[in-house]
């Protein structure tokens, strides 16, 4: 049984934050996000160094570090990896990008209680801080048929009610009420052409996936 400890993190211009994550928590293994430019790879070069003589493996993952829906996705997925290794996960959120920190937040978000410890270190009053998490499992959120509509309307990018009506076996005024719900919810845009309405899943859609 693993218990170890598993940090995740983004780095930028400097590795002072993720250094210090990683000697105030410790950590077994340490996946980092980095950024592709030089002074980022000038960090990254840093960091290898100090958690080689640390011996904690590092895992970087070289991924579109501005494209969110596909960050969110991949930290999703070394969330639940991990996890089902008895693994406890820390989330630093102090170094990186914006878009970064944004990611790992909510990726620790919809992964519910995966997550053990979210944290950010204030540099001027060399401070850390532990982050809050909402907790909220993507199926606590919306329920299997919404999540089954956003899976078909991400597939198919453009859906109709008709569509999914003879896709989900379900009534025609029910699966107007999960669209309009959906929309609502920011989760799905739609066009009118001709006598119906087209959806088209949104960015913010495709971060629950």
């Amino acid at each position: 049984m693993a218990n170890d400890i598993i940090q995740m993190a983004a780095s930028g211009f400097a590795p002072k934050p993720i250094l210090r994550g990683l000697v105030r928590y410790g950590a077994k293994k340490l996946y980092l996000f980095p950024l592709p430019d030089e002074t980022s790879k000038l960090t990254l070069k840093n960091i290898l160094e100090h958690t080689h003589d640390l011996g904690i493996e590092v895992n970087v993952i070289s991924k579109n570090q501005y494209k969110i829906g596909g960050l969110i996705k991949e930290m999703r997925t070394i969330i639940s990896k991990e996890h089902e290794g008895n693994n406890k996960i820390y989330i630093n959120l102090s170094g990186g990008r914006k878009t970064q920190s944004f990611s790992l937040y909510i990726a620790s978000c919809l992964e519910g209680t995966k997550v053990s410890k979210a944290f950010y270190i204030n540099e001027e009053e060399n401070e850390f801080i532990e982050v809050p998490l909402i907790r909220s499992s993507v199926n606590t959120l919306l329920s299997k048929e919404k999540l089954e509509i956003l899976q078909i309307t991400n597939n198919k990018k453009l859906v109709t009610n008709v569509m999914l009506t003879k896709i989900l076996g379900k009534t025609k005024p029910l699966i107007h009420n999960y669209l309009k719900e959906l929309e609502s919810l920011g989760y799905l845009s739609s066009t009118k052409r001709g006598k119906e309405f087209v959806y088209e899943i949104t960015e913010a859609g495709k971060m629950l996936l």
